[in-house]
């Protein structure tokens, strides 16, 4: 009796042991996870706190709740980013649609129909990956003024879409090739002509993964600086990020104002990205599982 009570002791021992360093483990992890979270959002929150803080706070007490919140920060600078934060949503939308709708179709046509030089195609495409964009700023620039769209929404537009097809290209013509080949055969069977294939079947079947293509290509139209800043002039057709850089440049002084307008210009992102991140997130693993 002595002996079987003893050996059923050391499994319940081992298996304590095990499911210990299991928990163990698992603890671990959601404390790295709850840290790199908590890293990722105290800029925010940085920002958040100080956009409600006069210079007078700012200085008293950088971090820590100050009262009462400066309001007014957000009332002063709202007029002077509304048209900005809206041309931004323009510029990211249109950018966006424009180079999905044509990435998807040299996509399709790039997976799904037999041509002579379409490797060469494809990969003479897929090397436009490896130039920095600041590489292109130049020769995009004298192109840009010598069609005379220098200082228009176009001169943003045409070539975000242009440059945003790459990646897309390389995203959907991966996963269209991954689609069966019966479902196509039996459309041609059926009449369907190679738009009509496209537009029922291929589209449908891989929203996810154009969603996902899209909505970055809307976060990088969104963000970007550079290129706006040499094209546009105008104050009318200025996008958020620079409308924001100009203000900190004209103020010069007061943070709480400035925090406010990053606040604010940071909103859409954020909004969007909380409302989309499951649909974003389907995209992402979709595309990995087919490549």
């Amino acid at each position: 009796m002595t002996s079987s009570m003893a050996t059923s002791v050391v499994p319940n021992k081992r298996l304590g042991a095990r499911r210990w360093r299991v928990g163990f483990g698992e603890g671990a992890k959601h404390l790295v996870v709850v840290f790199i979270v908590l890293v990722q959002l105290m800029p925010l929150g940085f920002m958040l706190l100080i956009s409600f803080k006069s210079s007078a706070q700012f200085l008293q007490n950088p971090f820590g709740l100050t009262w009462p919140f400066q309001l007014q920060n957000y009332t002063a600078v709202w007029p002077l980013i509304a048209r900005p934060l809206f041309n931004s949503v323009l510029y990211g939308l249109t950018t966006a649609v424009g180079s999905v709708m044509v990435a998807s179709i040299s996509a399709f046509v790039l997976a799904r129909y037999q041509f002579p030089g379409r490797e060469l195609l494809y990969y003479a495409i897929i090397m436009l990956l490896m130039i920095p964009g600041i590489m292109n700023l130049v020769p995009a620039f004298l192109i840009v003024v010598r069609l005379h769209l220098y200082n228009t929404p176009w001169a943003i537009i045409l070539p975000g879409v242009a440059g945003g097809q790459v990646m897309a290209i390389f995203l959907l013509r991966t996963f269209f090739g991954a689609l069966p080949e019966d479902l196509f055969e039996a459309a041609r069977i059926d009449g369907a002509s190679m738009f009509q294939t496209y537009a029922k079947i291929a589209l449908p079947l891989s929203f996810p993964i154009i969603f996902t293509a899209g909505l970055l290509q809307f976060f990088a139209a969104f963000n970007d600086f550079i290129w706006p800043s040499v094209v546009i002039t105008a104050a009318q057709w200025t996008p958020i990020t620079v409308a924001v850089d100009q203000m900190s440049g004209q103020y010069g002084g007061p943070i709480g104002p400035e925090m406010a307008a990053y606040t604010i210009a940071s909103l859409p992102l954020l909004v969007l990205f909380a409302l989309t991140s499951r649909q974003f997130i389907r995209g992402m693993i979709s595309g990995a599982i087919k490549m």
